[in-house]
């Protein structure tokens, strides 16, 4: 039982990554279409050659899971093998013993011979008893061999897959030797643009944190302007306290200490923590391109900070709320396009990279609807978005927040 669970997690796992590589290998495809040599293709290369090695990693434990399937299935074969060679011995000196002691005629006249009809019986009893005896060994003896065709039949197929995987699991090694000479072939010739790519990168830096800096102001002025429509709520109600005091209606009550959210911020906020790990993807398609945390640029060895998570996905595509909120705000960058800011109480969806805006300031939008469509580069032909989670002014890893 434990080396099917392990079988069936390891095989669901394959899947996943042979799916994810194929995501990989499509888009790379569709980079290759346009004839600049692209950074993109080498970072979907480093991407390809990592999940080629988290495959060949999931193939030997599968491999190491079937040898123990294989050698438990032989062993359980080799004692049933035994256990066929004792009872076709015990059969043959059943069948002897009773051949040389109790021939038909003599077996006649043991019962003929009895002394009494009660010990004629006995005899016959006696007789009826070896019978059965030798009846129920030619039945094990036919139990044990159909159960050593099965289990000769089970290794069987456990040695095809084996034999199958590790074809595939050489297959794999042969496709990442070759990503890794593309790679090596595609760093030369970006090398040779590298004055280009590094104005390009330059750009792209300042561009990320001019945007950066533009989302944690809005952030921070809707975290202001909440604080300030609280106080002036718990305002109102020490008022409305003390006239009522005044009146000997109600006895006072003293006003309580300026909580950080509206009762609607809290309760909405509660909802979107409570979702953790169960929220859609902004897309309905595609694969993660870039993790959340700091990494080393693939061709400058130049350390950046992704906020965020990156989703390749297919031409057109829509991008839609991971959750139900309010249009916050929409900014426009150079370099990353249209973004879309989201408010979920105390929590805060970014959306970046977006082609197109199909929503509006203000617009209370719910879980999976459309707020735009994916950026796709002219340049590589890659479609892409980006996706943000704050928690008031601090951005949080989306893949904690993300269903699997």
């Amino acid at each position: 039982m434990v080396f099917a669970q392990d079988q069936k997690t390891l095989e669901k796992k394959r899947e996943s990554l042979e799916k994810e590589i194929k995501q990989t290998e499509a888009a790379i495809q569709e980079i290759r279409k346009n004839k600049n040599v692209s950074r993109k293709e080498l970072i979907n290369l480093e991407q390809q050659i990592k999940l080629r090695q988290q495959l060949i990693n999931n193939t030997q434990k599968e491999i190491k899971t079937y040898n123990s399937q294989i050698n438990d299935a032989n062993n359980s074969l080799q004692k049933l093998k035994d256990e066929l060679a004792t009872l076709r011995e015990d059969y043959g000196k059943a069948i002897y013993g009773t051949y040389k002691s109790y021939k038909m005629a003599d077996q006649l006249l043991f019962v003929a011979n009895a002394s009494s009809f009660s010990d004629a019986m006995r005899r016959l009893n006696y007789l009826r008893k070896i019978g059965d005896y030798r009846k129920y060994q030619v039945d094990e003896i036919g139990r044990t061999q159909v159960e050593i065709s099965h289990h000769i039949t089970e290794i069987e197929v456990k040695k095809k897959k084996q034999e199958q995987l590790l074809a595939d699991q050489k297959n794999q090694e042969s496709e990442m030797q070759k990503n890794k000479l593309e790679k090596s072939q595609l760093a030369e010739q970006l090398s040779k643009q590298e004055g280009k790519l590094s104005k390009e990168l330059a750009l792209k830096k300042k561009e990320s944190q001019r945007l950066n800096a533009q989302i944690q102001a809005i952030i921070a002025q809707e975290i202001a302007r909440q604080k300030k429509l609280e106080e002036e709520r718990r305002r109102k109600e020490a008022e409305e306290a003390k006239k009522l005091e005044q009146q000997g209606k109600k006895p006072a009550q003293q006003p309580t200490q300026v909580q950080p959210a509206t009762p609607e911020v809290a309760m909405l906020s509660a909802s979107f923590v409570s979702n953790k790990g169960k929220l859609p993807w902004p897309v309905s398609n595609g694969s993660i391109s870039r993790r959340f945390g700091r990494y080393v640029h693939p061709e400058f060895g130049t350390e950046l900070e992704n906020k965020g998570l990156d989703f390749s996905t297919s031409k057109g595509a829509g991008v839609r709320a991971i959750f139900k909120g309010t249009v916050l705000s929409i900014i426009s960058n150079p370099v990353y396009k249209n973004a879309v800011i989201i408010s979920h109480g105390d929590y805060f969806t970014v959306y970046t990279k977006l082609q197109s805006v199909s929503v509006s300031k203000g617009q209370t939008v719910s879980e999976r609807q459309t707020i735009g469509t994916a950026f796709t580069n002219p340049d590589n032909n890659q479609t892409e978005m980006h996706l943000e989670i704050w928690n008031k002014n601090i951005a949080v890893n989306p893949s904690l927040w993300l269903a699997k």
